[in-house]
């Protein structure tokens, strides 16, 4: 579940959604937030990371996840800087269209996204049903062994009922409520191209590859 953030919290990360990297320093940032216990607040849910001296405050995967899970939250702010991150993000289409070498205007994405949006709406499942079909599917594969390594190219195609998207999304909901734990293979000579088309992606780009279950009756990996 997405930790609750006050106005003024939702307005800092999405200032570091649009800044070139993903973050800035702290110095430079216009708003502030008072006091500076509200600003650890973000670091301490895993939602940013603050290193060096100045301080430089960035994004981590959790906090790009939850950008992307908030594009349709009002900021709910009177912060002059909520519109600024309105016109960045623009800016940031407007380079999108100018560079990509294929023939999608921003007509044929809008319309693409109602379609998504209204094809999601019609097959759409409940999370709950999703995070029980991939607990019964791990255990499946582990056919009962708790100890049993579970690879993302093996558990989709017992998913299938879901799409993609519902998958993913309970993945990283039951990544972010401890349930679960999803880790990339390290080594490239384990990673076949079923394990690269099966693949889970962070907003950020972060991938994985296996996966375990925490908990009594769970899969779990050995490290």
């Amino acid at each position: 579940m997405s930790p609750e953030l006050e106005p003024m919290q939702r307005l800092v990360l999405w200032l570091l959604a649009v800044s070139p990297g993903g973050g800035m320093l702290l110095k430079d940032m216009s708003v502030k937030l008072v006091p500076v216990g509200k600003r650890k607040i973000l670091a301490t849910q895993g939602l940013t990371r603050e290193t060096g001296r100045p301080i430089y405050l960035e994004l981590t995967d959790l906090g790009w996840l939850w950008c992307q899970e908030h594009l349709t939250e009002s900021l709910n702010t009177r912060s002059p800087r909520a519109q600024s991150v309105l016109q960045e993000l623009m800016q940031v289409l407007a380079s999108y269209f100018k560079s990509q070498d294929q023939t999608v205007s921003i007509g044929q994405l809008i319309q693409q996204a109602r379609q998504f949006e209204n094809l999601q709406k019609a097959t759409r499942h409940s999370m709950v049903e999703v995070e029980q079909a991939i607990k019964s599917a791990c255990l499946q594969l582990g056919t009962g062994n708790t100890r049993g390594r579970v690879r993302l190219a093996n558990l989709r195609p017992l998913l299938s009922d879901f799409s993609r998207e519902e998958v993913d999304q309970a993945i990283f909901a039951m990544e972010d409520n401890g349930t679960l734990t999803a880790m990339r293979l390290d080594n490239p000579d384990e990673i076949s191209s079923e394990d690269r088309e099966a693949v889970l992606r962070t907003p950020a780009g972060s991938e994985s590859h296996i996966l375990y279950l925490q908990g009594e009756n769970s899969c779990q990996l050995p490290l």
